[in-house]
């Protein structure tokens, strides 16, 4: 479907900045940050080129779109036969056909998309746009996307505990520990949804909710195996009962996150497992990283801003490492498993 002729863009140049806004994320490495919003477009019966963006769920090799608020709305009508349309995705525009679906078609429609987004209501209008295959994100634009997003995301969980772990340094293991776990469980979270967020567009099938829980629940174990020295004053035990501790506590604490995600993973992705061994060696990386930085800023008396800010410095510097190592050889996985 033809854009380029002129003196009919009259809808299109009237872009408002939230608009322009999305068409730029789009183009950039930061596109699945959008999740589910995508830019329709398509010449109305007039002949003007209508562009607007809108939430979509994947099905197959449709997208499943309600028009909420229909009475208010005209778009959804242009689509009651069969139109051309094109979508605006990360990777750019991909031609397609948009019809409204009934009856019995549109409620299996509804079931699908209820399960990936909200509630649609009785009345609401559900637009189904059929397009070719869409190629999964691969190789360099992956390793960037997943770069940039999932640092980002490490960045603003791990802020979550550097700042309960200032606040209760000195506590008691019992208000500590607890507090500290929440907090891993948060980090976790936000980890795994700017995962998930890549992962959409990389590996389309894998359940991305079931993926942030695994997260957070392996940033748990992760946290307690690096509390439990300090609750178990392991400083008592005998130097070998002490070394033992530490190489078991500390193999928990690099392969949890990795160990969490492998089964979801090992469905989509043959020898998933080396990717218990990409994550191990990241977050080896990362806080190795993280501590040659805060460890020589961090000091007794210190005001607890400065600790805060030192631990977020140090965290931010965690994140892009381990991002870095996990991006690029999730890259190199899903490459060689073709």
């Amino acid at each position: 479907m033809s854009t380029t002729a002129p003196g009919r863009h009259r809808r299109a140049a009237r872009r408002g900045v939230g608009q322009r806004l999305v068409l730029r994320l789009l183009d950039s490495v930061l596109a699945p940050l959008l999740g589910r919003l995508c830019v329709l477009r398509y010449r109305s019966r007039r002949g003007d080129l209508v562009e607007f963006p809108v939430c979509h769920v994947r099905d197959g090799d449709r997208l499943l779109v309600v028009a909420g608020r229909a009475a208010g709305k005209t778009w959804w009508r242009h689509f009651r036969t069969i139109s051309p349309v094109e979508v605006r995705l990360p990777g750019g525009w991909s031609a397609g056909a948009g019809r409204v679906l009934h009856g019995a078609e549109r409620e299996a429609a509804v079931a699908v998309y209820q399960l990936r987004g909200p509630r649609v209501p009785a009345d609401a209008p559900l637009v189904a746009i059929d397009l070719p295959p869409v190629k999964p994100l691969r190789g360099r634009a992956l390793a960037w996307s997943w770069f940039w997003i999932v640092t980002l995301a490490e960045f603003a969980g791990f802020a979550v505990p550097a700042g309960v772990g200032a606040l209760t340094a000195g506590s008691a293991p019992a208000v500590a520990v607890p507090a500290l776990l929440a907090a891993g469980a948060v980090e976790g979270a936000a980890l795994g949804c700017g995962q998930a967020l890549v992962l959409r567009h990389a590996l389309p099938a894998l359940r991305t909710r079931r993926w942030i829980a695994a997260t957070s629940a392996g940033a748990v174990l992760a946290y307690l195996a690096g509390t439990i020295p300090a609750a178990a004053e392991v400083d008592r035990w005998s130097p070998v009962e002490a070394g033992a501790a530490a190489v078991v506590l500390g193999l928990v604490l690099l392969a949890s996150l990795g160990t969490a995600q492998w089964p979801l993973l090992r469905r989509h992705l043959s020898r998933a497992w080396r990717w218990i061994l990409v994550t191990a060696v990241a977050w080896l990386a990362g806080l190795g990283v993280f501590l040659a930085v805060t460890m020589p800023l961090w000091h007794e008396g210190q005001a607890l801003a400065a600790t805060v800010l030192i631990g977020v410095g140090g965290g931010l510097l965690m994140a892009a490492t381990t991002s870095a190592v996990t991006g690029f050889a999730l890259a190199r996985l899903l490459a060689s498993d073709g």
